[in-house]
C-alpha cells in the first residue's frame, strides 16, 4: 500500500501542491509532515524558477545586444565609400 508521505512527494514532483494541501488537510496530517512541508517545497521551487527567468532574459538580452552589434558592422559593409563594395572587395 502507498503511504502518505510518498504520495504527497509524488503529488509536489508533479508540482501539484494544491493538491498536495488538501490531501494532507483531508487526512489531518502533522503541519511539519504536511502542509509546512508543501509550502518549503513550494517556494524553493519558485525561488529556482525565478533565477531561472532571470539568466534566460539576461541570455536574450546579451544575445541581443550581439546580434545589434554585428548588425551595425554588417550595414558598415553596405554604406561603404568603395560605392557599395565592402572592404574586401565584395
Amino acid at each position: 500500500m502507498l503511504g502518505t508521505r510518498i504520495l504527497i512527494d509524488r503529488l509536489l514532483r508533479r508540482n501539484l501542491h494544491e493538491f498536495a494541501t488538501l490531501v494532507t488537510k483531508l487526512l489531518r496530517m502533522p503541519p511539519e509532515e504536511g502542509a509546512n512541508r508543501i509550502l518549503v517545497q513550494w517556494a524553493v521551487q519558485e525561488v529556482s524558477f525565478q533565477r531561472y527567468i532571470c539568466s534566460s532574459i539576461e541570455l536574450v538580452l546579451w544575445l541581443k545586444d550581439l546580434t545589434g552589434t554585428l548588425w551595425d558592422v554588417l550595414k558598415g559593409f553596405s554604406s561603404s565609400p568603395q560605392g557599395g563594395k565592402c572592404r574586401f572587395g565584395c
